[in-house]
């Protein structure tokens, strides 16, 4: 796997906006950064990773080869993780992943961490979030809507009772960034879904026609 592992400054810039502590709830999961330049590989095929990614910025190319030599490219996703599958089954994965642009992400040794990673419930909880958005894609093709976009607005209601007060906890619960977190907002402004408060509260719109 090609990577460079990012130190000073640039290390401790991406550790406050991506801290650990919004993706483990155990505080002994330690989280590095590193970078990769467009073209070089994050993960090879059947290959067992010894990181897990997640990629924070730029876009990752996921693919796979047919039986027949084909290509098989994946939809383009925002957050990503690689090397969760691989890390809870114990198997390799049939997929490439490349980066198609420069990407940044923070990345978790799985010989150190690979135990408390599969017993940490707030890792668990993305994790299954994720997968359910991957199985959405691949069941539902053509749907332009971000699902990112949609766990949110039911996180908003059904979890927050249609009103969002901490942005951070969202993130956290959601396995998204902060950063994600603030474009789904403003998406769902512009959709007239939310209305924004102030100070950083957000409430879903209320249709009388629902009653």
């Amino acid at each position: 796997m090609d990577m460079k592992v990012l130190t000073g400054k640039r290390a401790e810039e991406l550790a406050a906006e991506y801290p650990a502590s919004v993706f483990f709830s155990d505080t002994s999961i330690g989280m590095d950064y590193a970078e990769w330049r467009k073209g070089e590989m994050l993960a090879s095929a059947f290959d067992m990773p010894g990181f897990l990614i997640f990629v924070f910025s730029g876009k990752v190319k996921v693919s796979a080869y047919r039986e027949d030599g084909s290509e098989f490219v994946l939809p383009s996703e925002n957050d990503i993780v690689i090397g969760d599958i691989q890390l809870m089954t114990g198997k390799p994965s049939p997929f490439y992943a490349e980066a198609a642009s420069d990407v940044v992400g923070g990345i978790v040794s799985i010989d150190r961490f690979g135990e408390a990673l599969k017993n940490d419930v707030l890792f668990l909880r993305g994790t299954l979030s994720l997968m359910a958005e991957h199985m959405d894609r691949m069941l539902l093709p053509g749907i332009s809507s971000d699902p990112s976009s949609e766990r949110l607005f039911a996180y908003i209601v059904n979890i927050c009772n249609g009103r969002l007060e901490n942005v951070s906890q969202a993130a956290s619960t959601l396995h998204l960034s902060r950063r994600h977190v603030h474009r789904l907002l403003q998406s769902l402004l512009d959709e007239g879904r939310l209305i924004h408060e102030g100070h950083g509260v957000y409430r879903r719109w209320h249709n009388p026609s629902d009653d």
